[in-house]
């Protein structure tokens, strides 16, 4: 598989969880939750700057919380990382 499949492969399949992690219902967490969600990926990158799973996840929690640009850049270096693997 090219290098190129793979990227975009993941790059659908990002976008796909974030619609469905972002849609309407009532077991969204709380915003305590989600700073501590995101306060535990920033703790795992202090110890590993080059997770790509930590990475992921604090890209969908930021975009949940509204913060899309940094969520964005988030989700980039993840991809980034996969790619690299």
């Amino acid at each position: 598989m090219s290098r190129h499949f793979s990227f975009v492969l993941i790059i659908i399949f990002v976008s796909m969880f974030i619609s469905i992690a972002s849609g309407p219902g009532e077991d969204r967490d709380t915003d305590e939750e989600e700073e501590k969600k995101l306060k535990d990926c920033n703790n795992v990158l202090q110890i590993d700057p080059d997770d790509a799973d930590a990475w992921l996840n604090k890209g969908i929690i930021l975009k949940k919380m509204g913060k899309h640009s940094e969520g964005a850049r988030c989700i980039e270096k993840a991809i980034d990382l996969y790619i690299c693997r």
